[in-house]
């Protein structure tokens, strides 16, 4: 291994402990204020700034975004990426997404029923929705699932263009979801903010800690 390598090496892991600190940062900041009812001046700011740009058409196209990222639209999604996935003989992907999927909805719903926040009143909903409202799983499981794909992207496929085209769409794609679930009004955008530092940490540590044993017991 050259020093090139070996400094590459280590300037991504020290990236990885910026992101990690950081993101744990973000979710504690915004815990505590959630706790001591000190959070709504961010999240009015946030939401009033988003409503500004709202209309009949906005609202049409915000909730088809809403909807791409729920449960029917992503098991949608992830159904056609595993059986292509299993077709090409790519079982360890599958497994991976299987359970990075899995793993995160598990503990993004573990966080819901400890913090218990309700949601927004349902007078202020565009569309119903019920359950509790930190953090909102809508943006945890896309960014889980998107970003674990842009780190099997980046990791296999080989042409430039088509990987950086790739993990820009598949970056896009959580946000416009998450921004769809404060404009439709169903969370606050606390929620939405510590959604995106909670699924941006367990991508790291999936990729990180757990997908590697996938691999070495799936050769």
């Amino acid at each position: 291994m050259n020093e090139k390598t070996e400094e590459k090496k280590k300037g991504n892991k020290y990236l990885k402990w910026i992101v990690i600190s950081f993101c744990i940062l973000i979710f504690l900041v915004i815990y505590i204020l959630i706790m001591t009812n000190n959070i709504y001046w961010l999240d009015n700011s946030i939401y009033n700034f988003i409503k500004s740009f709202s209309s009949l058409k906005m609202t049409y196209i915000m909730t088809l975004i809403t909807e791409f990222g729920g449960v029917i639209g992503i098991a949608g999604i992830m159904i056609t990426v595993l059986t292509c996935l299993v077709i090409y003989k790519k079982e360890k992907f599958a497994l991976g997404m299987i359970l990075n999927l899995g793993l995160g909805a598990f503990f993004c719903f573990a966080i819901k029923y400890i913090v218990k926040r309700p949601r927004p009143p349902f007078s202020e909903m565009i569309v119903m929705q019920e359950g509790y409202s930190f953090p909102s799983a809508h943006t945890v499981n896309n960014v889980i699932f998107y970003g674990f794909a842009i780190y099997l992207i980046y990791k296999n496929v080989k042409n430039k263009i088509v990987r950086n085209i790739s993990c820009i769409i598949l970056t896009i794609i959580p946000i416009l979801i998450g921004i769809s679930r404060i404009y439709l009004r169903v969370h606050y955008p606390s929620d939405v903010i510590a959604g995106f530092a909670i699924g941006i940490l367990f991508v790291i540590i999936f990729v990180n800690i757990i997908y590697p044993e996938i691999i070495k017991n799936n050769k």
